[in-house]
């Protein structure tokens, strides 16, 4: 027998009960029901209760929460399966500021970056975190080159010292 204390079944809804096809009740009555039955916290079982704030401000907290995001829906919506106009699905997405700090020429394109060098400051001190090589068109990595390419410098910006294959063809700015 595997573990079940890490293991939690949050209930969100309640589509049939006693026999009762409860898909066309309302949504807040569907969970009035559900709350009934499940209660409150019951070990593995929860009830997964709602919100009726600010879409944005209960995402907000979610994501502080590391959580994966929320699920928004019209409280007097009947139930319906797959997609619908009656919910919205919002996804916390971490973000994170880069520093350019330099770019590889590209292979394929006499005049283009291949791809950007990224760091981020810690206590002061530039971090080589990796490159990116996709998602700009070609116009762009034109672009870039001829900006990046205009404020070169000799040496690089970073505290540590990247590895040979880190710093391959690498022209810093």
């Amino acid at each position: 027998e595997g573990r079940s204390d890490r293991f939690r079944f949050y209930v969100f809804d309640l589509l049939h009960l006693d026999g009762y096809d409860l898909r066309d009740v309302a949504l807040i009555t569907r969970k009035e029901l559900l709350e009934k039955i499940i209660g409150g916290d019951n070990g593995i079982i929860s009830y997964s209760g709602h919100f009726e704030e600010n879409g944005a401000l209960v995402l907000q907290h979610a994501c502080r929460l590391s959580l994966e995001g929320i699920v928004s829906k019209l409280r007097d919506a009947p139930y319906r399966s797959g997609r619908s106009k009656n919910w919205v699905k919002s996804k916390c997405s971490a973000r994170q500021e880069f520093v350019v700090a330099g770019y590889v020429p590209s292979t394929t394109s006499r005049n283009a970056i291949g791809s950007l060098i990224l760091g981020v400051y810690d206590d002061g001190k530039l971090h080589h975190v990796g490159r990116v090589g996709t998602g700009y068109t070609a116009a762009v990595a034109e672009s870039l080159f001829k900006k990046l390419e205009r404020i070169r410098i000799p040496s690089t910006p970073f505290d540590e010292r990247l590895t040979a294959e880190e710093a391959r063809q690498v022209r810093y700015v």
